[in-house]
């Protein structure tokens, strides 16, 4: 089971962190989907289902009989613009504690950089996602941004949000639930 991660205010939170010579800030006009816990919970789950390697992995109070929690606090997700090179840098503590006896059976420290190519969102996002990937893993992988580039890819996820808008233009108010999940569903860094 993986319980709602642990962090700082400042980082609990839907906006993306900055941190430029000790001061901390928020990437204007960007956000992730969720509050960065949440995302992060999705993303661990999402994870250890991929991997096949444990037979079940959930949230609290999704009936499962667990085993083991693996307990995560965030300590920094961030764009750092300290020292002229611009990175993206992660920092988080796990720990795996059996829940039959309460004792903790492993911790570690991960921490990780990645550069950011441009102060751009996109770019920053991309940094943050790159840090915690094995090297090499995304080769081969085709992505809007190496299609249309940056500007491009922006243009076609507005224009399909909006022709998402305008398909459920005649349902009146029975697709106001479609719509808002469609505005939330869009990356907010555009």
């Amino acid at each position: 089971m993986i319980p709602m991660p642990r962090t700082l205010k400042i980082l609990d939170t839907e906006r993306i962190v900055v941190s430029s010579n000790a001061e901390l800030s928020y990437y204007p006009k960007a956000q992730w989907a969720d509050k960065l816990p949440a995302v992060f919970q999705a993303k661990a789950i999402e994870a250890f289902e991929q991997s096949k390697r444990v037979r079940a992995v959930g949230r609290p109070g999704e009936g499962l009989s667990i085993d083991y929690q693996l307990l995560i606090d965030i300590r920094a997700f961030e764009y750092n613009t300290s020292g002229g090179a611009d990175y993206a840098r992660i920092e988080v503590f796990a720990k795996i504690l059996n829940d039959r006896n309460g004792r903790v059976i492993a911790s570690r420290v991960v921490t990780g950089e990645a550069g950011v190519g441009a102060d751009e969102a996109a770019d920053v996002v991309a940094g943050l996602d790159e840090v915690g990937k094995e090297p090499g893993s995304d080769e081969g992988k085709t992505t809007a941004i190496d299609l249309y580039g940056v500007e491009g890819a922006r243009r076609k996820a507005q224009d399909y949000q909006e022709a998402a808008h305008d398909n459920l233009a005649g349902f009146g108010r029975e697709a106001d639930l479609l719509r808002a999940l469609i505005s939330q569903a869009s990356w907010k860094a555009w």
